[in-house]
């Protein structure tokens, strides 16, 4: 029989009793459509820029130091959050602004909706920056916090045993305990299981569609990108394997994906990006 991810006693079930689906690697999923889980899973596709020829490291492009947040919209805005606290955006050829904010206070993790609608964590609370004012989300700093062009947003609660939360359309849903969140647009999203084990689908549908991991992102297209446990960053095929996206100079701790370029933050707190 195929592997199923056990629910953790410790998750805290708000508005729906979720079971990780049987099946494992594959398995149909009729509760959930689309390109996820497609046979013909799309492939992630760095655009080149100029001054690639620089800062390429095996083929990683150096972006920025002092990171300790990273996540990328469906537009391709790309923003971390730095030690200094703020939030800072990517503007091409290794340059980053700092944005224009409620303050140095975050502490990430960072989720981006696009261009200047992002989402971060002070040191008791997460909210969301719409450029000019910032709304209260969840009271609590997520281990790990994603979201997509509709304003979905999905993180995981310390404070709860690690429970999946999301935000949908004003909706709060608490799922079983897991490790990584993320989302592709409302209803979908990819997570790190408790069991280490990456499952795309939703509260109560979800169904392993690759083995081990330690981060995960998901694009608006289904590209599926994570961290494996050697600290490898990969992309996941149709048939539930892992293929490495080239070596970092060290190991990744978090990846960000979309349709034109791959991300990741590297133990040593530099953003790379696939070049």
């Amino acid at each position: 029989g195929a592997a199923v991810e056990p629910a953790s006693a410790s998750a805290i079930i708000v508005d729906v009793s979720s079971t990780e689906a049987a099946g494992g690697i594959g398995s149909p999923d009729p509760g959930i459509a689309g390109p996820i889980d497609s046979s013909a899973r799309p492939a992630a596709a760095p655009t080149p820029e100029p001054g690639d020829e620089e800062w390429v490291l095996l083929p990683w492009r150096q972006e920025v130091g002092d990171a300790v947040g990273l996540a990328v919209s469906a537009d391709g805005t790309v923003v971390r959050i730095g030690r200094n606290g703020k939030v800072a955006k990517r503007n091409g050829q290794r340059k980053w602004d700092d944005q224009i904010g409620p303050g140095a206070d975050f502490v990430g993790p960072v989720a981006v909706v696009a261009n200047d609608r992002y989402v971060a964590s002070t040191k008791n609370a997460t909210w969301e920056w719409d450029g000019k004012k910032r709304r209260k989300l969840f009271s609590f700093v997520p281990t790990s916090l994603a979201a997509s062009a509709d304003g979905t947003v999905a993180a995981i609660n310390p404070d709860a045993g690690n429970a999946l939360v999301i935000l949908e359309n004003g909706q709060l849903i608490t799922d079983v305990a897991a490790r990584w969140v993320g989302v592709q647009s409302l209803g979908n999203y990819v997570k790190v299981g408790s069991d280490g084990n990456v499952y795309r689908g939703g509260p109560g549908r979800w169904t392993q569609i690759g083995g081990a991991a330690t981060s995960v992102a998901v694009s608006p297209t289904g590209i599926v990108a994570a961290v494996l446990p050697d600290g490898t960053v990969a992309t996941l095929g149709a048939d539930g394997a892992w293929t490495p996206s080239g070596a970092l100079p060290v190991a990744a701790a978090q990846v960000a994906v979309h349709d034109q370029g791959l991300y990741a933050l590297g133990v040593d707190l530099n953003v790379y990006r696939l070049a």
